[in-house]
């Protein structure tokens, strides 16, 4: 069976310079939430919704704060209009890039109602048009708000993300609430049978049993100086894609971030190395994140 065909991200040419600009966001959020961690912990960050979260909140601010919002995403002193447009063409058109794929964007914002929090009509309909968000009004003191809350990431991660929050605030004026998930197969797969228990050593030198998926595969290669690439597809196999680092004998996984730039993840990330026939070993893992970001 021949896999669906896919489509481009159409996008204008100042939105294409957003997308390099939200990339940088995304390195220098991640090196930031790294460096405040003071444990060698799986970290797994999702920046695009930082720029969901922080679009939506530059739509209801002015001045200094529209100002920081804007320096901090990279996007400079252009307005609130060019962001909102960059956010709804990417939320609507992503899920589209390749039907083989299952993603999913949504937002949400949620008012106290003990707060007495009133919305402006413009605001309202902005996060519904630019940002397809909901606006619900909840009793932050009840136990179901809690319930509805994550009821609603359930439904709009297809079940997988099921518990967005475990407390609610009752001081909390109003919440902003984003949710990304994404559900792909390997273009080439792994065959089940030839998942073997092997040794994994961890950056601390200590090692552990894991299921290590196995395959030989003509796949996408690079190397730095501290590490090598390899790229690996999903669904049809030219939109989405997996880059992993390696980081070199010696080199440990915060030499590999601290080293990374826009040039090197230009090149290596989505610049499409050489292709050499590879040895692929990769370990099945599971991971779990929950992180303050607000100081990062």
């Amino acid at each position: 069976a021949s896999l669906p065909k896919t489509r481009s991200v159409e996008l204008t040419q100042e939105q294409r310079e957003y997308v390099k600009r939200s990339n940088e966001f995304a390195l220098n959020l991640y090196k930031a939430v790294i460096q405040g961690q003071n444990d060698n912990k799986s970290t797994i960050v999702s920046p695009f919704s930082a720029v969901y979260m922080l679009g939506m909140l530059n739509d209801g601010s002015a001045g200094k704060t529209a100002e920081e919002i804007s320096a901090v995403l990279g996007f400079g002193k252009d307005g609130k209009q060019a962001i909102n447009e960059f956010c709804k063409a990417m939320i609507e058109q992503t899920p589209e890039a390749d039907p083989s794929v299952w993603l999913q964007t949504a937002n949400c914002v949620v008012v106290n109602d003990k707060r007495h929090v009133e919305l402006q009509d413009q605001f309202v309909n902005d996060i519904s048009k630019y940002c397809k968000g909901e606006v619900m009004t909840l009793n932050f003191a009840s136990a179901n708000s809690l319930n509805t809350i994550n009821n609603w990431s359930n439904a709009h991660t297809d079940g997988m993300i099921p518990t967005l929050m475990n407390q609610l605030s009752e001081d909390a004026a109003m919440l902003l609430l984003n949710a990304i998930s994404f559900k792909a197969t390997w273009t080439e797969k792994f065959d089940e049978k030839d998942t073997q228990i092997e040794t994994f050593t961890k950056e601390d030198g200590t090692t552990e049993s894991v299921k290590m998926m196995h395959r030989h595969a003509i796949a996408g290669v690079g190397e730095g100086s501290d590490f090598y690439t390899l790229l690996l597809p999903y669904g049809s196999g030219d939109k989405w894609s997996m880059t992993i680092f390696l980081p070199k004998e010696g080199k440990t996984v915060s030499d590999v971030v601290n080293s990374l730039d826009m040039s090197k993840w230009s090149t290596y990330a989505y610049g499409y190395p050489s292709t050499r026939d590879v040895d692929i070993k990769l370990p099945k893992f599971e991971g779990s994140y929950k992180a303050d970001v607000k100081s990062a």
